[in-house]
């Protein structure tokens, strides 16, 4: 249930940022990189509609097992933490 809570947080990330304007990273709102919107533009228009989206996945592998034995999921030592950890979330 604690997990939960922080995928509802992530997938409302976006309601925060309602009513930015373009002019915030001109780079990613107006010239391009993300969109092509007018100076002073809100970009509220491209948070819904399919053109903007959110996924969560797993990440940090190395960081977790690196924190947890102190060795890369790579080493052979610490590739038994990774699948037994695995085994019992399957």
């Amino acid at each position: 249930m604690k997990d939960l809570i922080y995928v509802i947080k992530a997938l409302r990330a976006r309601h925060e940022i309602l009513g930015t304007p373009s002019d915030v990273a001109p780079i990613l709102w107006q010239y391009g990189a993300l969109a092509r919107l007018k100076k002073g533009e809100l970009i509220d228009k491209l948070l819904y509609g399919g053109y903007s989206t959110i996924s969560l996945g797993y990440a940090g592998l190395y960081e977790c097992v690196k924190y947890m034995t102190g060795q890369s999921h790579t080493k052979d030592s610490a590739k038994t933490f990774c699948y037994t950890s695995y085994a019992i979330y399957e």
